[in-house]
């Protein structure tokens, strides 16, 4: 049986000096009310891949961790691929970018109930703070670029543009069976 290779995204402790200060700005009074109200079937993200890497058609999941005075609950949502594009490379006055695969996922289904369940689960008990996790999956390649970023911008609600929270982060890719 042939073994898929699955990469893992890590941006860890670079990804915070990726995150735009508007952005930080934008979502300093979001509270729990707020998330509340989303819509789940609104909720939209925009990742953009330079390297040439290009997302598996499944296994995009986000994850949320709710701690309370109970204990940790786990949430997973998974993300189907809505749109794909690719911008060409290209040339600037800062350098070469691309090229850039540029994906809109969405929440499945199955994320839209896990997201619902979650916001139930809110309202039911006093959460005291929150994970997050994102993984994906990359279409096997014979090989894989040196260098790749990734840009992940999100919107909450159909009505609203898109926010960068991660901003050309590099990625660490890590092999899994």
């Amino acid at each position: 049986m042939r073994k898929l290779a699955v990469f893992l995204v890590a941006v860890l402790v670079s990804a915070c000096a990726n995150i735009p200060l508007g952005t930080m700005l934008k979502y300093s009074s979001f509270d729990i009310d707020d998330f509340l109200e989303l819509n789940p079937a609104e909720i939209s993200a925009k990742v953009e891949v330079e390297g040439g890497l290009e997302l598996s058609d499944d296994g995009q999941r986000l994850a949320v961790t709710m701690e309370t005075a109970k204990g940790e609950r786990d949430f997973t949502f998974p993300l189907v691929i809505e749109e794909h594009g690719l911008e060409p490379k290209s040339d600037s006055w800062f350098g070469t970018s691309g090229p850039t695969n540029v994906y809109t996922l969405k929440l499945s289904g199955e994320g839209i109930l896990a997201f619902e369940a979650l916001q139930l689960a809110i309202r039911k008990e006093v959460p005291t703070g929150f994970g997050l996790k994102v993984s994906t999956r990359f279409k096997k390649m014979e090989e894989y670029p040196d260098e790749n970023t990734v840009s992940i911008l999100i919107r909450l609600a159909a009505s609203e543009s898109y926010v960068t929270l991660i901003d050309d982060a590099p990625l660490e890719l890590e092999e899994s069976t």
